[in-house]
């Protein structure tokens, strides 16, 4: 790896280097923060040890709202909620670029939080490859964050998918959201409720609100409560819900926050490390260590609890202060770290970006104005064929992918990498872009044989499909745009077929992985397929064949 001489932080902050991943599963760069506590007595010092709170402020439990898919009542539901005093998380489908870029930025404007509900919102997350699930939330992240410039890291199953009973398929669920930078998902880290989406009935509510509360406490900060599913209901179900909010809400105990803010403590009080630097009389120096917000996805301070009740506590980096009355000290993050101001997609070419899959390793060349980028890091996401899931580098260069899974699944269908790059710029400020790369096509060169006869087979297909439309006359770059979601593998495709004079809707695989969001409407055999007035992407937006309709990317300033 590149040296860690480049170091991730700024501002008198202390490089640690190499993550301690026992300590830090997802392998985010970290950093040192020094803090000085004062005591009464040299006794109190000496005795002194400090430690995360679970929840900050002395709270008993997280609570938020949490409502799917892009509706256009999204935006009443987030009024109510800031009428209330609470918070929300919307997951919202990635492959709705107009969408995220109008009503997603207006809901993070409220105060709410933006995850992720996966590219397309298929109904069958529990039947698609490994490969089609991985595509489905690696994309959906990054056509969220691009289009929103809200940095992601919870996830919402679609139609709640989990397969809780079959531990297999649940294991590549979570180990996939772990790759692609997932905190917090609905299957695991959440006592959620619901009181009759469109009808809200109080009585349901209090019965949900406090079981939801009492596990949420029962786990120690391990899980949040959460509310709501859709947002179904009129204007006088908005009220009754909040005011079932606030009635509840009022006797005390929660942390009003949302699923980015609860992940990003959560993971920073578990995996964060105190430890005395020193001892001089009174006082007591602790080093903490912390990991960036941009990869957290919040900006949340920890709260540090003593074992004795310091007088003073300072910190030359951050600025510390008492909170509430439980002995708590909230320590923000380093001053000058922040999250991106800005989230872009760029082409491979503009970053180097590369993948030899026969040789197992992919390379990273920065630009050249990235001369004048500081606090480089980059994180490559690759598909399940690989056992690692995920780089972390501080600098270009070629990195090893290491081992390859031995099951033949992994192997099917289009193979998704992606780099995300975060760097502060000569203005220092934070800043993040992403690229993207496919392969597919050829069956790589160290798959079995038997695997290499089936998709050489489901290939002749494919082109089978090229030759139907071609002897129809039906346009080339119409095509294009459709068999960018056929995979090698078809033995998932159900009723395969076409209804001409509408949509290429027919096959159910087809809709389910986004084809809808490329609605190519036909005339019966001899004219052209033409898309709908205003669905086709500007130049400028182009980044690469899965992201035409996803990723926002906007000019950047270097060549």
């Amino acid at each position: 790896m590149p040296s860690a001489k480049r170091a991730l932080l700024l501002f008198s902050s202390v490089f640690v280097g190499a993550p301690a991943l026992a300590a830090n599963p997802s392998a985010f760069p970290e950093y040192v923060q020094r803090v000085e506590a004062e005591f009464a007595t040299e006794s109190d010092a000496a005795a002194a040890e400090a430690s995360f709170s679970p929840l900050p402020n002395g709270a008993r439990y997280a609570f938020f709202c949490r409502w799917d898919d892009n509706r256009a009542a999204n935006v009443r539901k987030a009024e109510m909620m800031d009428a209330v005093g609470v918070k929300g998380t919307f997951f919202l489908i990635g492959g709705k670029s107009a969408y995220l870029q109008d009503t997603g930025r207006r809901l993070v404007a409220l105060g709410n939080a933006i995850g992720n509900h996966s590219l397309s919102h298929p109904s069958n997350m529990d039947t698609l490859p490994p490969n089609e699930v991985f595509r489905q939330i690696l994309l959906g992240r990054i056509g969220v964050e691009t289009n929103t410039w809200w940095t992601v890291t919870a996830f919402a199953m679609p139609w709640t998918r989990w397969c809780m009973g079959d531990p297999k398929r649940h294991g590549l669920f979570t180990r996939l959201l772990a790759n692609t930078g997932h905190l917090w998902n609905d299957g695991h880290d959440a006592a959620h409720f619901s009181a009759n989406d469109t009808a809200p009935d109080p009585g349901k509510f209090r019965a949900g609100f406090a079981e939801a509360t009492a596990r949420a406490e029962e786990s120690g900060g391990t899980i949040s409560a959460d509310f709501g599913t859709h947002a179904d209901c009129d204007e006088a179900g908005d009220t009754v819900q909040g005011r079932c909010i606030a009635e509840n809400l009022s006797v005390g105990g929660a942390w009003r926050t949302h699923a980015n803010a609860f992940a990003a403590y959560r993971y920073s009080s578990r995996n964060g490390r105190i430890a005395v630097a020193g001892r001089d009389g009174c006082t007591v120096a602790f080093d903490v260590v912390r990991f960036p917000p941009a990869f957290l996805g919040d900006q949340v301070p920890v709260e540090l609890v003593f074992s004795r009740q310091p007088q003073t506590v300072r910190c030359k980096t951050a600025d510390v202060r008492p909170v509430g009355k439980g002995g708590c000290w909230t320590l923000p993050h380093n001053r000058g770290l922040g999250m991106p101001h800005t989230i872009q997609g760029v082409t491979p070419g503009w970053l180097g970006f590369d993948v030899d899959e026969a040789a197992g390793t992919v390379r990273i060349a920065l630009p050249s104005c990235a001369a004048t980028w500081r606090d480089v890091c980059a994180v490559i996401m690759v598909p399940p064929m690989w056992r690692r899931g995920r780089i972390v580098a501080f600098d270009g260069g070629t990195f090893q992918l290491g081992d390859r899974s031995e099951d033949p699944v992994d192997f099917e269908g289009i193979r998704i990498y992606a780099v995300s790059v975060d760097y502060m710029d000569e203005a220092c400020v934070p800043r993040r872009v992403w690229s993207v790369l496919e392969r597919r096509g050829e069956t790589p060169p160290f798959v079995s044989a038997e695997q290499g006869r089936e998709n050489r087979h489901n290939a002749a297909m494919v082109r089978g499909l090229s030759a139907l439309v071609a002897a129809t006359a039906l346009d080339s770059s119409g095509l294009a745009d459709a068999s960018r979601i056929l995979v090698w593998h078809l033995t998932d495709l159900h009723d395969v077929g076409f209804r001409w004079g509408s949509d290429i809707v027919k096959s159910s695989y087809w809709r389910q992985t986004g084809i809808s969001d490329w609605r190519l409407r036909g005339r019966p055999p001899g004219g052209p397929l033409t898309r709908p007035e205003g669905r086709s992407p500007a130049a400028s937006h182009v980044v690469g064949p899965s992201l035409d309709a996803t990723m926002n990317r906007d000019t950047i300033g270097c060549a």
